[in-house]
């Protein structure tokens, strides 16, 4: 049996049918500025991310001289590399921060987990949540958390899951073997 309108002949007048296929999450999600989620190579000069622009992402700091830099968003984890005479304010971070060989730097950082290792004549003004550890480091100073900008309100550190009232800043742990005998007391400012 056949369709007694078919004519046997392909029609040409049709227009295509678009092909509808289904759109998945991870192509619907918008990718980050990779620039934004760097500061690289800086000389003497003031950088700053606000609020909402790095939205809990990653963030690495490296290679910067005689900089001020602000990072006023949250972030997972941030690492700040090679830094020398910097001053560096730091949002709230939900993971570690990560110093490594800077030399008379200031940071100020809100984190759940601080490790500085290979740096030099640095001061941090620090809430932690576990204990600051050191290694490889000579004359550091840590102090408490100081600073304040609008977004930095109670929930804006609960959203890193930081919590107040724990701190952890003079808990300082030494992992260098050379420096086991050293008192804590001489990183506390």
């Amino acid at each position: 049996m056949g369709c007694c309108v078919s004519s046997g002949e392909e029609r040409t007048d049709r227009e295509p049918l678009a092909e509808t296929r289904p759109r998945y999450s991870w192509e619907k999600k918008e990718r980050p500025d990779r620039s934004q989620l760097i500061i690289s190579g800086q000389v003497g000069v003031v950088v700053c991310r606000l609020p909402g622009q790095l939205s809990g992402r990653q963030f690495h700091i490296q290679d910067c001289r005689q900089c001020e830099i602000f990072v006023l968003d949250t972030t997972s984890s941030l690492t700040i590399h090679g830094c020398t005479d910097c001053t560096l304010v730091l949002g709230p971070c939900g993971g570690s921060v990560f110093v490594r060989q800077c030399e008379g730097c200031t940071v100020v950082v809100a984190c759940q987990q601080f490790r500085a290792r290979d740096c030099r004549k640095c001061t941090v003004y620090l809430h932690c949540k576990s204990q600051p550890v050191i290694e490889s480091s000579h004359r550091l100073r840590f102090s408490c958390f100081q600073a304040y900008y609008d977004k930095l309100r109670g929930s804006y550190i609960l959203t890193v899951t930081l919590s107040l009232s724990i701190n952890t800043t003079q808990e300082v742990n030494l992992f260098t073997h050379s420096m086991q005998s050293a008192t804590v007391k001489n990183y506390i400012g």
